[in-house]
Formats: C-alpha cells, structure tokens, sequence
C-alpha cells in the first residue's frame, strides 16, 4: 500500500489486469509510466496462460470470435479459467462484460461443429443457425460456423454485469477490490472486514475513488438513545453491503478502566452515526 501510494508522486499509473498489456506478473511501460498488474495471482489461473494470452498481444484482431480462435489454438486456457478473466474486464476490448459472458457457450458448442440437434437452441438463435446450414427433422448438418458465430455475437446487446457483480467478481478472484467509478457520490461506501464483537466497526470501501476508512456504529439504543442516531441493530448490515453514509463525526478512542470507559488523549476514530443500506443496484 505505500509502494502505490507513493506512484502519483512520480507520476506513474497502476492499471488492472488487461489483454495485450497484463503477463503473469506485474508489466511496466515505460513510454507511457504504466505499470500494469499481472494475472499469475488471480484465483485458477495458472502463470502459463499468463505468458500464452501475452504472446497475443501484437496480433490484429478483427472481432472477439477471432480471439477466440487463438485461444483455444495457442493456449492452455480453458473455459473457466477464460470466463474468470472476461469477469475481471480482461478482454474490454472486445465488448462489454455480460456479452463476451454469454456469447461463450455459443462458441464452445458451434465453432467446430458441423452437426447439431435443432432442440438444442432458442428460436432466436435457431433461425440463425437456420440460415447458414443443411436442415433435417431433428439436426442442422454443414454449418457454416463463422457466419453463424457472427450473426449470433451481433445479436447479443453489448451490456455489461453489475457493479454489485464486478466487486463480487474482484472480491472471489482477485481477494481485493478495484472497482472504482468517478461519477459516484463520495458517500457511497461498501462494508468489508465486519466486525460485530463489540461496537460493530468496518473498513468503507468509498466506490467514488478506492479509498478505504474505519468506522464504528453505535450497536443499540440505550434508555432513549441518542437524536438522530442509526443504531446497527435497526439497520444490520454485513460484508459486501454497499451504504450511503449520510452523516459521521470522529471522536477520541477510548480505552475500558477500572473507572469505566476513559477517552484516549491525541487519538481519533470515526463513527458512522446516519445511515441507509442500498438494497437496490446503483
């Protein structure tokens, strides 16, 4: 943390894993003062496919079903190990997550085949396979696979996951968080390293720009509690849990004594005093 820290100040960027820039390990570009992460560390993906997908990185390619192609061919990437990476935004190039996501199945079942039982597809994407091959009863026979591949990924709106799902994603493969997006009120925070053994306290997440904050909240009201309080029992949340913190002030920590209670002097923590939980996506 204080090595990134320490990166603005000489002006160099720290960029997340991507196609034609990411190998196994860390990347440094010197032309540009970018140092881009390396997939070696993301859970099951091995360090060889790191060095094959980068061997790649010079080849031009006219669409993602072309990538495709040189992927099954020229590396030792397999379907999970490729779906990890289209969810952590490695191929953005090509289109959005939640396309490359579902145009996969389509490849894997169709870029070779030649035949292929009619009950297999939807009607949409019966019709295509229709158009470009040899109809039985049962079976579609000579498939022209490219022009059918072609018209299926055009068919497929370019959209994109969740944010919800694009740190759920970071957080199961990466065992860290990224996400970041500008245009997001500074006020929105997601919950991580909850603990709830005394006054609940948690690490926020600010998903405006990736910086991180201690918080406590007060548990529970006590006699008649405290104006304008959120108290954690009436608003429970838990890890992963995306808040709008509407208010917090910051008081000296304090420490249990024989007297009770006793304020720390020169010391500060947080307090997370007004709250809402986000129950839907931003």
């Amino acid at each position: 943390n204080k090595l990134v820290s320490e990166l603005s100040y000489f002006n160099i960027s720290l960029k997340p894993i991507m196609f034609r820039y990411s190998e196994s390990h860390h990347t440094i570009d010197k032309v540009t003062d970018t140092i881009y992460k390396g997939i070696a560390s993301i859970k099951h993906i091995s360090q060889a496919i790191g060095e094959e997908l980068y061997q790649l990185k010079d080849n031009k390619y006219d669409g993602f079903i072309n990538l495709l192609h040189d992927i099954k061919e020229k590396t030792s990437c397999n379907t999970k190990e490729l779906e990890i990476l289209i969810k952590l935004d490695f191929f953005n190039e090509f289109g959005k997550t939640k396309k490359l996501l579902e145009f996969i199945p389509y490849f894997n079942g169709l870029h070779k085949a030649k035949v292929v039982n009619i009950s297999k597809f939807d009607e949409k994407i019966e019709a295509i396979v229709a158009k470009y091959s040899r109809q039985t009863e049962k079976q579609f026979r000579d498939l022209d696979n490219e022009k059918i591949l072609l018209e299926i990924w055009d068919s497929i709106p370019n959209e994109d996951i969740s944010m919800i799902e694009k740190i759920t994603y970071e957080k199961e493969f990466l065992g860290y968080i990224s996400y970041t997006n500008p245009e997001m009120d500074k006020r929105y925070i997601m919950v991580t390293n909850l603990d709830t053994k005394y006054s609940p306290k948690f690490i926020g997440y600010c998903l405006n720009n990736g910086k991180t904050e201690e918080f406590k909240v007060y548990a529970s009201k006590k006699g008649k509690g405290m104006s304008g309080v959120v108290y954690y029992k009436d608003i429970p949340f838990e890890e992963g849990d995306i808040l709008f913190a509407k208010k917090f002030n910051s008081k000296p920590k304090s420490i249990k004594t024989e007297d009770g209670w006793q304020p720390i002097p020169n010391t500060k923590e947080w307090w997370l005093v007004d709250y809402s939980k986000v129950t839907k996506e931003l």
